[in-house]
């Protein structure tokens, strides 16, 4: 890997030095010795113009897209079997060819990116000698508060993949779990969680018995904030009320 280092932007080399260091595999590779020394070399040349503006600019587009592509309506029907039958999980560092015709690929890519501003504000706060750079580190910071509270993805969406959610919590120590929630929230639930919502509206199957009390009141509240989701769920229960009364009738 170290052959391409040198090739990287500083922006991409501090993601790659905060998740190796997140995770605690800094003193496993040779390479990520490599990887310090350049990263010390470019904070010594430099001055606080080290990233760019371009290149967090650019790197601030690239969580925004991710946003919309999570809260678009690809998003609103995320099937639990498609997800599994894909070929795509969900680790800490899986690189892949991105299929743009396979939206479980593009779904798991956009959440990727979202843990790149896990990294990058990691960074900032435990790479030494770059506490100095306090305008750059506040704006990744502004970043990662947008993602994580002004405009977090829609993470009852991701349900469905929820299998492929739990490989990434499983695959990361526990105490810092919780600066993924787009991984780790709800994902204790069944993947046909959001099934079993719809059914219960519809009068199928009685919701309480699948589903308790605690995990219904959150999923209700967190719907909320997303009103597609609420209407895409209501949609579906009148559709098989619609379905019950045909085949009542036709008979």
């Amino acid at each position: 890997m170290h052959e391409n280092l040198f090739n990287e932007s500083p922006i991409n080399l501090l993601i790659l030095w905060g998740r190796e260091h997140l995770f605690g595999r800094l003193d496993l590779d040779d390479d990520m010795k490599i990887l310090e020394a350049e990263l010390h070399k470019i904070l010594d040349i430099n001055n606080s113009d080290f990233i760019s503006d371009k290149d967090i600019s650019d790197f601030e587009a690239r969580i925004a897209n991710s946003l919309v592509n999570l809260k678009s309506e690809l998003t609103l029907n995320l099937n639990s079997r498609e997800a599994e039958d894909s070929d795509y999980g969900l680790v800490p560092d899986e690189v892949f060819e991105i299929d743009p015709e396979n939206i479980y690929c593009r779904v798991v890519r956009d959440l990727q990116i979202l843990d790149d501003i896990v990294y990058l504000n990691h960074a900032f706060h435990c790479f030494p000698n770059i506490s100095r750079y306090t305008n750059i580190k506040k704006r990744v910071s502004k970043i990662l508060d947008h993602v994580v509270a002004d405009e977090p993805p829609p993470v009852l969406r991701l349900i469905p993949l929820n299998a492929l959610r739990r490989n990434f919590i499983h695959a990361i120590s526990e105490d810092i779990r919780y600066l993924f929630p787009w991984y780790e929230k709800f994902s204790e639930l069944p993947e046909n969680s959001l099934d079993l919502l719809f059914l219960g509206i519809a009068g199928i199957i009685n919701v309480s018995d699948e589903l308790n009390y605690g995990h219904l009141n959150a999923l209700w509240a967190e719907m909320q904030d997303d009103q597609p989701l609420l209407k895409e769920i209501l949609k579906k229960a009148e559709f098989v009320k619609f379905i019950i009364r045909i085949k009542k009738y036709s008979i």
